[in-house]
């Protein structure tokens, strides 16, 4: 083979393998444009509320309407144990009642404060000789003059009549004077006795 032939033979092989090497051409997109959905997009559900009910606070005069009647209520209980210590009686009971010390006095004479144990002595002979008990409220807040409030900060809040206070002197009566202490609590704090009764 001549030289031309072989050249000519090397272009020919040289074109195919170059056309056969080129990549394929790129497809078309198609034309068509897009079409949005006309489904309708459903609301989000609503969160539910919730009611919330706040307890309201005690308003200060129901405050202290409870207070006062809670206050009552003890002092009826109290008022119940004295006459029951003294309608049995119970020195027990009484001496968890009574102050120490205790005021103990005769009417329109001289006074003193004395031990607890000496005062429940006095009552103990009182009470060996007396026939029945009577005891109710008694007003003394404008009929003496008494001390309202004590040295400790304690107050005067009841005061006791007992009828019958000795079986050989129909007229001897006696007046409980019932305190409360800052703390709340309540104290049998005098005895006063009278032999001709009480005014």
């Amino acid at each position: 083979m001549s030289y031309k032939n072989r050249l000519f033979s090397v272009v020919i092989s040289a074109a195919v393998v170059v056309t056969a090497c080129q990549p394929a051409p790129l497809q078309q997109l198609p034309s068509t444009p897009l079409t949005p959905s006309t489904t309708p997009i459903p609301a989000p559900t609503a969160i539910p509320s919730v009611s919330v009910s706040a307890t309201k606070p005690a308003q200060p005069e129901a405050t202290k309407a409870i207070s006062q009647a809670s206050a009552a209520t003890q002092l009826s209980a109290f008022e119940a144990a004295v006459k029951q210590s003294l309608t049995t009686p119970d020195f027990d009971l009484m001496r968890r009642l009574m102050s120490e010390p205790f005021n103990f006095a005769y009417w329109q004479s001289e006074g003193g404060s004395t031990t607890r144990e000496d005062a429940i002595a006095s009552i103990k002979d009182a009470l060996s000789h007396r026939g029945s008990l009577i005891i109710e409220p008694y007003e003394i807040i404008n009929r003496l003059h008494w001390r309202e409030r004590a040295d400790d900060g304690s107050r005067l809040v009841s005061s006791l009549r007992v009828q019958g206070w000795a079986a050989e002197n129909a007229q001897a009566e006696a007046l409980l004077l019932i305190y409360q202490r800052p703390d709340g609590n309540y104290l049998w704090t005098t005895l006063v006795v009278s032999r001709v009764g009480l005014p």
